[in-house]
């Protein structure tokens, strides 16, 4: 794993210094963080997959791409993209520090009592993973 194993203890709060999309409601919802960037080839070739996360799961899920980049240098590349979930920016990689993401792409699960439940690659978060976590969140409520 590219960062610190934080599942199972409380995830740091979300810190975007700018949302390119409109900033999104997290209340109740899993939250999907994915660290990336523009220049980073598989971060590039997992948006199809986060798309389909996105859309599959929308009502209970938000899904956040959080890049450390300037705004300009994201908001030119997402033009072209494709992507269809929430995008921020924090030059300053708040979040990604203290997660201790020390590669990318990185994903990130925070279920709705604020609980690390998955890290890993985008390809490793499967629709059937995050089903359960939604599942699971229902329970919890």
């Amino acid at each position: 794993m590219a960062a610190a194993d934080i599942r199972g203890r409380p995830a740091p709060p979300l810190e975007v210094q700018t949302w390119l999309t409109d900033q999104p409601d997290l209340a109740g919802k899993v939250l999907v963080v994915d660290f990336w960037a523009t220049w980073c080839g598989p971060c590039i070739a997992s948006i199809p997959h986060t798309n389909d996360l996105a859309t599959r799961f929308r009502d209970d899920v938000v899904v956040v791409g959080l890049s450390n980049e300037d705004f300009g240098t994201v908001r030119s590349f997402l033009r072209r993209s494709g992507i269809e979930y929430s995008i921020g920016v924090d030059p300053m990689a708040r979040t990604q520090t203290a997660v201790g993401v020390i590669g990318i792409p990185h994903m990130m699960v925070v279920s709705p009592d604020g609980i690390v439940r998955f890290q890993g690659q985008p390809s490793d978060l499967t629709a059937e993973i995050l089903g359960r976590i939604v599942k699971a969140s229902r329970r919890s409520d």
